[in-house]
This record gives structure tokens, sequence and C-alpha cells, in this order.
């Protein structure tokens, strides 16, 4: 096994003072179907495949949102291609788990862990996917990069999870419909409340844009971030309490 670590970021020289953790873990699931009447994809230049897939996730992505929370029951969006590339749905794609250890108790609890799921863009040289809120782009060289941020955030010492997992039909041509399909809260819940007063936190995401992912934990968290090469998986440890909101 393959373990990478990524530095954090310097303390500086104030005081430590300690902040209790805010966790909020919600699952919504979309389903893309195609649209009834769709209209056939044109063939164009190769070169506008990636820019123009990409440009489509990132419409759906933003449709996606609306749904997701609750904005709207159903959106549609027209799906472009340049090339041979094809859009299909891949519900066994990637997964993600939360988790949360109470060092006080000595207990760990899994507060998620469910597949993800992706909308995904194969085309010639790359490919673009939505998944778990975002939208990810993967080049035929296997480098990862993030095109729009998933949905999860941390900010002020409270870390929100709204993951949007996806379900549907396995290809789709022309243009594309995303519906609800429910929604449940993990936490808080009756039984598992806020604030987390000790213990850690950890976000772990195994996708084939696990790079990705970890560069935006990185970039958008004060947590300590760690691959796993071989087996395609980042993981985010938040230590409660914490020391550093943002």
């Amino acid at each position: 096994m393959s373990i990478g670590r990524a530095a954090t970021g310097s303390r500086g020289q104030s005081p430590v003072v300690g902040f209790a953790l805010l966790l909020a873990v919600v699952a919504v699931t979309v389903i893309v179907v195609a649209a009834i009447g769709g209209s056939a994809l044109s063939t164009t230049q190769s070169q506008l495949e990636t820019e123009r897939s990409a440009r489509a996730m990132t419409q759906l992505d933003s449709q996606a949102e609306l749904v997701a929370l609750g904005g709207s029951n159903v959106q549609s969006v027209t799906l472009q291609r340049a090339g041979r590339g094809t859009y299909e749905v891949d519900e066994t794609a990637g997964w993600m788990r939360v988790s949360y250890e109470n060092t006080t108790a000595g207990t760990q609890t899994t507060v998620f862990n469910e597949t993800m799921g992706a909308f995904v863009y194969d085309g010639a040289e790359s490919r673009v996917a939505y998944q778990g809120g975002g939208v990810w782009r993967l080049s035929g060289d296997g480098r990862a990069e993030m095109v729009s941020p998933p949905e999860i955030s941390y900010r002020n010492a409270t870390l929100t999870v709204p993951l949007v997992t996806v379900s549907g039909a396995d290809s789709i041509d022309g243009r594309a419909v995303v519906r609800h399909d429910g929604t449940t809260r993990h936490y808080p819940t009756a039984t598992a409340t806020n604030p987390l007063d000790d213990g850690a936190v950890t976000v772990t995401v195994q996708s084939e844009y696990y790079r990705a992912w970890g560069e935006y934990f990185e970039t958008r968290t004060s947590g300590d971030v760690t691959y796993d090469h071989a087996n395609g998986r980042v993981t985010l440890l938040l230590t409660v309490p914490t020391d550093r909101p943002r």
C-alpha cells in the first residue's frame, strides 16, 4: 500500500484556542434519465470534446443542485459533445464514508458509508464526471482535476456534508432529466447531537478522481489529508477540538 500525506499549513505562534466541531451529514439521491424526445447529439471537431463536456457537466451540476437542495423537483439539461464520446450513469462509481471517533467514550461511529455513483462523459482523451455534487476531469495521463467544487464545506468549525448520490439509466443521449429521489439526514439525529467536543471526524473518498478530491480538502479545510494511492482513496481527518476554524 502506498500512503502519502499532505502537509498542512503553518499554525502560527498565537495561543491555541479549542473549538467544538459542528457536523451535518445529509445524503440526497438524484436520478438522471434520458428525456423523452431528446435530440441526437452532433459530431464536431474532437478538440472541442473536453471543453463541451465540461460545460455540459457544469450545467448539470447547477441543475442537480437545485433539485438536491429543494429548489426544484425536476430539471433538464442539454448534453453537448464532440467526437465519439458517450454519456452514461455509473451507479457503482466511488464511495464516501464519514465516521466519528469519541476518544473519551472510546467509541467509533460510522455516520455515513454509501456509494456515490457518477454521471460520466467518456471521451477519446479524457473523462468528465459529475460525482458527489462536484464536477471532475481525468486526463489521458491519469491526472485528475476539479472543474466545479462539491457542496461539502468547512467553515467556522462546521463541517457540512450534503452528499449528492447518482443513479439512473446506463446510457443517455441528447437531453437528460434530473429528478429528486429521496433525502436522508444522517447527522445530527435524535440520538446523535452537536456539538462534538472531542475525538476526530474522518471523511474518506474512494474515487478515480481521489487526487482532485484531496486537493479540494487541502485547500478548503484545516484538517490533515492522507492519500492511499494503491486503493484510490483520500482521507480528511479533523481533530476535535479544532484549533483553526475557516
